[in-house]
């Protein structure tokens, strides 16, 4: 303008500084959100502020198979080299120079300093003395929980069960008992205790300790009971020869008659039977 020349349009120095204010604006507004908190709206992943990353993470876009992949240990020359023997891919070559650049330390255990620390197990407790302290109920006075709030002055010691007694003080008398009054003045005998846990054995019973024969647990019967009992003896009689003598097979399960007339003798083949007619011995002539 000083030389003589025309004016600028106003027009252009107007676009230039409209431009050079949003510039500045924009540059100086970076750090304000274009949504509002907790707006609930869907944001792009390029616009979401970046976490922290995470151990070994070199970027926001993670290539797993990539970065999680151990570095490779041939070069791209190695399928055209000949192959190494198993020894010396499993052995001789297995390890370089970098694998003892950084040993792993071992770790040593060590007493620490006196007045540091804790030294062999004086430190240990109870799980419940770690999670009570005694310091906590120091001086209270107890007072129940469940029930009513006093406590008779003396309670009575009748109620509950008696003192049990043991076998031999059930049989035989507590210390200082006289055993011959327990005996019965008709038979000379102690009496007999039977209970449901003698049932089916041979305590209480006339039979040889150990006997190991069938004894009945139902004894309603007279005769049932006088077996079980075992005071009478047993039948020795063997002049019945029926009852004896056996004429058909071992463990034979069929008829056996008791009557002497119905007594035809053991088992004949028959063809009045199934079984007789299905096993019957062929005729002689039968394959002429």
């Amino acid at each position: 303008a000083g030389r003589g020349g025309p004016p600028p349009p106003l027009g252009c120095s107007a676009e230039r500084e409209a431009a050079a204010m949003q510039r500045s604006s924009s540059a100086s507004f970076l750090h304000v959100p274009k949504r509002a908190v907790q707006h609930g709206c869907y944001l792009p992943s390029h616009e979401v502020p970046p976490v922290d990353l995470k151990p070994g993470q070199r970027s926001l876009q993670r290539q797993v198979y990539a970065e999680e992949a151990k570095p490779l240990s041939e070069t791209y020359l190695q399928p055209d080299l000949p192959a190494d023997s198993v020894y010396a891919a499993g052995h001789s070559k297995l390890l370089g120079p970098s694998a003892f650049k950084d040993p792993v330390q071992k770790i040593t255990q060590k007493e620490p300093p006196a007045g540091f620390g804790h030294h062999k197990t004086a430190h240990w407790k109870s799980t419940s003395h770690a999670f009570h302290s005694p310091a906590s109920i120091a001086g209270a006075v107890y007072s129940r929980q469940t029930g009513p709030s006093y406590q008779a002055q003396n309670p009575p010691t009748c109620v509950g069960q008696p003192l049990p007694l043991s076998t031999l003080q059930e049989y035989h008398g507590r210390r200082g008992e006289n055993i011959r009054d327990r005996m019965c003045p008709l038979t000379g005998q102690l009496q007999i205790h039977r209970n449901v846990l003698t049932v089916g054995t041979h305590k209480g019973t006339m039979h040889i300790p150990g006997y190991s024969g069938h004894l009945a647990h139902n004894t309603s019967n007279p005769h049932v009971a006088r077996v079980a009992h075992g005071g009478t003896m047993r039948s020795v009689d063997k002049t019945n020869l029926t009852e004896q003598f056996h004429v058909n097979l071992l463990n034979y399960s069929g008829h056996v008659p008791t009557n002497a007339h119905n007594d035809k003798g053991g088992v004949q083949p028959s063809l009045m039977s199934t079984t007789g007619r299905s096993f019957s011995a062929p005729m002689l002539n039968a394959f002429d």
